[in-house]
């Protein structure tokens, strides 16, 4: 994330949103995966914004160590994680991204917890089928959840189907969001 560029843009206001709907379920922290290097001030102000801890100004780039750069998200904590771009099936090295596979293991090092992505990676006319089957890969690897389909589109997801389940309810009750945006997966 280039915070310099997008800080405060209509994107960050959904994100607060979203956090703030899910506040009842527990607390939450951010990883932002920045793409450019961030001072701890505007760190701070980011944080305030989302209204949420963040645990790392870390760059990421396509030398960086992923494993290492994801691990301090193995904390006992609902995770929001804003890539760049979005998710995207399988792994690799791109750091506009967050793999799949890098998902998984964080679902999976946090049973009890959810992590909601931020996901702009979807092309247009096509945005359903493109969370449909996101979800269904994470699905066959032990991780529902459920996706918000639209120009501001997210997914979230846990190991605990009936965590996930109270997420999307919760979402929906304060957010009067339509049901029809929702794909779900648990």
């Amino acid at each position: 994330m280039n915070l310099d560029k997008h800080f405060g843009d209509a994107y960050d206001i959904v994100k607060r949103s979203l956090l703030g709907w899910l506040a009842g379920l527990g607390p939450w922290c951010a990883h932002p995966m920045f793409t450019h290097d961030v001072t701890e001030d505007a760190a701070d102000r980011f944080a305030r914004l989302l209204g949420v801890q963040i645990i790392s100004i870390e760059r990421l780039d396509v030398g960086t160590d992923r494993e290492a750069y994801l691990g301090i998200c193995k904390r006992p904590s609902h995770l929001f994680l804003d890539p760049d771009t979005g998710l995207k099936v399988g792994g690799g090295k791109r750091p506009d991204y967050l793999f799949t596979d890098e998902l998984v293991r964080l679902a999976e090092a946090r049973p009890e917890f959810l992590t909601l992505i931020f996901d702009q990676s979807l092309q247009r006319g096509n945005e359903e089928n493109q969370v449909r089957s996101k979800l269904d890969h994470l699905a066959r690897r032990g991780v529902g959840g459920l996706g918000y389909v639209s120009q501001v589109a997210f997914i979230l997801v846990g190991r605990d189907g009936s965590l996930v389940k109270r997420a999307h309810e919760a979402i929906t009750s304060q957010s009067d969001l339509p049901l029809s945006r929702f794909v779900t997966k648990w």
